[in-house]
């Protein structure tokens, strides 16, 4: 059974690593504006895995969800939230790791992928 996420292809926040088999428990999801900005997504995470879905609703009233792009990461994903920028007609996602860490993402649609905007570390030393 295929998940639809290419493992092999790593992104700007990713390292080398191999998943003997992806997640299939659905830890975070939210909807927001991430490829469209009359288009609401559908984000999901599992464990080091982000899913983007289209939500497509037909006019019988029955909704359907498109795969769109699916990635992973580094680490496991503690927390998404979606947040718009002054100017921006796109959301972005700011996920969260453990050790403090958050990562500011949107999607870039010209290499049809998600890419960082930036990383922070909030993790301070004790005087």
């Amino acid at each position: 059974m295929s998940t639809g996420v290419d493992t092999t292809k790593p992104t700007t926040f990713s390292a080398i690593f191999k998943h003997i088999s992806p997640p299939t428990a659905v830890d975070n999801c939210l909807y927001c504006h991430l490829i469209h900005p009359k288009l609401k997504n559908l984000v999901i995470t599992r464990g080091g895995f982000v899913e983007i879905y289209n939500v497509k609703s037909s006019a019988s009233g029955e909704t359907r969800f498109n795969w769109v792009y699916g990635t992973s990461v580094y680490e496991n994903i503690a927390d998404i939230v979606t947040v718009r920028f002054t100017g921006d007609l796109l959301d972005s996602l700011l996920l969260s790791f453990p050790e403090a860490k958050v990562a500011v993402m949107n999607f870039n649609p010209v290499t049809f992928e998600l890419r960082t905007l930036s990383l922070h570390n909030y993790e301070f030393e004790k005087p």
